[in-house]
């Protein structure tokens, strides 16, 4: 095929891939006694998978798998152990399983369990029980992050009943085979005040907590806080960020930190009883933890999430906050999305999508995570308080101009976070990894409408790709669709063979970013060099015979 024939039908696909509509829906449970209201955690594999986590009846959890496309339900499975309550905190993909991470409360103390699946098919690798061997201390999980490799780190909050207390608590988990193991679980505690873990983050040769330090004398002492421990557990540094005048009345109730060459620290904050107070955000130097950049707004009559997801697109580079209207006002229900200069942090537009109003509003509409992939658009899940069982799935555009949406304006305020040291000291938490047994796996029924389902030809600038025409990489061997990618993982070296002619071959972070990696094309075959890129997940894009397709590459 000629090289114009094939930028023609590349560039069919590409206007096809960009009439991909938006979708605001109204998902429902139809499975009687299992309900899934609750939405704590939402994921996107960078493929054609979003993943939701949620809340079930009788003790257990729901993971709900939806087409990225079209938002259509995929898959769902109920996960419970009989006479056990769990409490969802974080699903993730990675590679070709996926991670659910809950709490449990056995004996009358919390414990945390992470349970691998496989993508596919949803059987488990396996279901493993953190506890604390000393029989007093709660380890309520928070956040867990895979490294890419074998290792996941869980962030926990530590409560001591002997001196009523809680800290923040770190273990390393080998997760490569199907007996995992601890390699160290180490607790940081400042004897004066409780910490209360938002999330934990990979970076280089470091790891980076973000919690909510408070003063065990003074509840209005409080504010953000980042630890920096090395990846064996060594505590390397500690700051908190804390309101100065006109502010101290503000108490910060959430906070998040998120990778890049400075750390973007967010912080969202209360004033008297429920008011909702300044938003913060901060670049701060990750070799010293010192603030370097921040700035405040007044959220206005939003309720936000501390969440803070990045956005890098043809739309610009920005710094993405989720919330909701105020609970309130039954009025306006519906989810906001706040957007942020990546560099300057300055404010750059606010989109609300808004919901039909609840016959019997009960709670706030809540946002409970974004995921942008790889950039190019935001998976958002939420409750609806107004309907048993009903919960509310958008994909949304970073340029605000899906029709369901409607612009708004937030104001900066005066205010000024100060920084200060604190200190942690490092205590050994010894915790043993044992396998829960009876764990049983139900496929749930799911059912959906749609409140707003718009055509937006051109205003997806980089648009999802079609499920229909992506292959996804498992592992070496030939894929569907004809093309073998090996070895995968690689250490540098990877070689497409193709049953037809291979053209346009293009690699790409997990964020969208071009990766300037040697290509060496020839006919049916092609060679990519990533000796000199870090380990991690890289997408491979090309051309075989005219279709485009895409293949996950890890490097190890």
């Amino acid at each position: 095929m000629k090289k114009t024939a094939l930028f023609a039908l590349m560039s069919i696909c590409l206007q096809t891939f960009a009439q991909l509509p938006y979708f605001q829906q109204n998902h429902s449970c139809s499975t009687i006694g299992i309900e899934q209201d609750d939405p704590v955690d939402i994921h996107f594999d960078d493929v054609n998978k979003v993943y939701s986590y949620h809340t079930g009846t009788n003790g257990g959890m729901i993971v709900a798998k939806y087409n990225s496309g079209t938002g259509a339900v995929t898959d769902m499975v109920y996960m419970s152990k009989s006479g056990l309550p769990f409490y969802p905190i974080r699903v993730r993909t990675q590679g070709t399983d996926y991670y659910a991470l809950f709490n449990i409360v056995v004996g009358g103390y919390t414990r945390f369990c992470l349970v691998k699946l496989d993508a596919a098919t949803n059987a488990i690798a396996f279901v493993r029980q953190v506890t604390n061997t000393t029989g007093t201390l709660d380890m309520s999980a928070v956040d867990f992050v895979h490294d890419g490799g074998t290792n996941v780190y869980v962030l926990s909050n530590c409560y001591d009943a002997v001196n009523a207390q809680t800290d923040l608590g770190v273990t390393k988990i080998d997760v490569s085979t199907a007996t995992p193991t601890i390699l160290w679980n180490y607790r940081y505690e400042n004897l004066s005040r409780d910490e209360f873990g938002s999330n934990i983050i990979v970076q280089g040769t470091s790891l980076f907590a973000s919690s909510i330090s408070v003063n065990l004398a003074s509840m209005l002492d409080r504010g953000p806080t980042l630890l920096k421990l090395d990846l064996n557990g060594g505590y390397l540094a500690s700051r908190m960020y804390k309101y100065a005048d006109p502010c101290l009345p503000a108490r910060s109730g959430g906070t998040w930190v998120m990778p890049g060459k400075s750390l973007t620290l967010s912080s969202i904050s209360y004033v008297g009883a429920d008011g909702n107070g300044p938003l913060w955000l901060a670049k701060i130097d990750p070799l010293t933890l010192n603030m370097t950049l921040q700035a405040h707004y007044i959220s206005g009559a939003a309720y936000m999430n501390p969440e803070i997801q990045p956005i890098i697109s043809t739309a610009g580079n920005k710094v993405l906050m989720s919330g909701s209207a105020p609970f309130y006002n039954t009025a306006t229900p519906g989810y906001v999305h706040y957007f942020f200069d990546f560099t300057t942090l300055a404010f750059s537009q606010g989109t609300y999508y808004s919901t039909t109003n609840p016959s019997h509003w009960a709670g706030v509409i809540y946002d409970t995570y974004i995921n942008t992939g790889m950039g190019k658009n935001i998976f958002t899940v939420a409750q609806n308080n107004g309907v048993v069982n009903n919960y509310h799935l958008l994909k949304t555009s970073d340029l605000g101009d899906n029709a369901c949406d409607t612009s708004i304006v937030i104001m900066p305020s005066f205010c000024t976070v100060d920084y200060y040291d604190i200190s942690f000291v490092q205590r050994d938490n010894p915790a043993i990894l044992s396998l829960i047994k009876s764990f049983s796996l139900i496929p749930v029924a799911d059912n959906y409408t749609e409140l707003c389902y718009v055509t937006c030809t051109g205003c997806e600038l980089a648009p999802m790709d079609d499920p229909a025409i992506v292959t996804k990489s498992v592992g070496t061997g030939i894929l569907e669709g004809g093309v073998e990618a090996y070895p995968n993982p690689t250490t540098g070296l990877i070689y497409l063979k193709a049953t037809g002619t291979l053209s346009e071959v293009v690699v790409y972070s997990l964020l969208g970013k071009k990766i300037p990696a040697g290509v060496q094309i020839s006919n049916s075959e092609a060679s990519i060099d990533l000796s000199d890129e870090p380990k991690g997940f890289y997408l491979l894009r090309f051309l075989m015979n005219g279709e485009l397709k895409s293949i996950r590459i890890l490097k190890d």
